[in-house]
Parts: C-alpha cells; sequence; structure tokens
C-alpha cells in the first residue's frame, strides 16, 4: 500500500500519488483492513486506529484513481463476517472473508457464511454445452466472433 504514494525526494513531509505506478495495476489486495488473526500471545482480532487511518486514507487514495481494493478479512464467526462485510460495502471495496491464517496471512480455508457469494450473479453462465469441451470452447468462440 505504501507504493501508492511517493514521497518528495527534497522535503520528506511532501507525499503524492504516484499515478504511473497506479495505472499499471488493476488492484489492491490489502489484508486485514478491520480484523486480522490473532497475534501471539494476544486475543484482539481487530486493527488498530492508527494503522486503520493510514490504510484506508491510502486505499481510497487508489480507488479514487480507479484501482480495485480488495480487503481480506479474518471472521470466526458470523457476526465478524457482517460487520467487514457491511464495513467493506460501505467504502466500495470488494471483500474477501477467511476463517484461518498461518504466518504472512496466508489464508487456509473460507468461511461458510455467507451462505452465497456477495452480489453474486444471477445468470447461470454455464450452458449445456458444458458436458462436452470440444462444444463448449467452439461456442465460446463463435460468441467472441459475432460480436
Amino acid at each position: 500500500m505504501d507504493l501508492l504514494e511517493k514521497i518528495d525526494a527534497v522535503d520528506g513531509n511532501i507525499r503524492s500519488p504516484a499515478t504511473t505506478y497506479m495505472r499499471s495495476l488493476d488492484g489492491v489486495i490489502v489484508p486485514g483492513l478491520n480484523s486480522h488473526p490473532p497475534v501471539a500471545g494476544k486475543v484482539e482480532t481487530t486493527a488498530g486506529d492508527k494503522i486503520k487511518a493510514r490504510i484506508l486514507r491510502l486505499a481510497e487514495l487508489g480507488q479514487q484513481r480507479y484501482l480495485k481494493i480488495v480487503i481480506t478479512d479474518f471472521a470466526t464467526n458470523e457476526k465478524m463476517a457482517e460487520e467487514s462485510l457491511k464495513l467493506n460495502q460501505v467504502k466500495k471495496f470488494a471483500p474477501f472473508l477467511a476463517r484461518n491464517a498461518g504466518a504472512n496471512f496466508i489464508f487456509d480455508s473460507i468461511p461458510t457464511f455467507p451462505r452465497r457469494p456477495l452480489n453474486e450473479n444471477p445468470s447461470f453462465i454455464a450452458g449445456p454445452v458444458l458436458g462436452n469441451p470440444d462444444i463448449f470452447f467452439v461456442e465460446f468462440w463463435k460468441l467472441g466472433c459475432a460480436r
């Protein structure tokens, strides 16, 4: 996230958006903005206000320059998941919830909540030709060429 902003070479207090760098990206993944796995010896899983404010500022800077912001939050129960989803939807971030995380935020399981994916496509996109890959690719190719 720090790379989204460049620091002036002369005055270290002056910062400006790293627009060239941001234009080369499709999006940024932010681990644990709202909640993170417990740190060794601590029970607290919510992000500190000072850290959260800094990361939020950088995420909003990227979002203003059309970057997709994906927030990976830690959630052990449905209440934590709902809270994270609500906070991320307000900011228009794409949420990703995980239940367990090893070292360096390597998540090893996805929670069973919410029951259905957020903003799920209501249309069934796999047609009847899905069972036969040859027909599927021919039909897919025709769709692309029909335009």
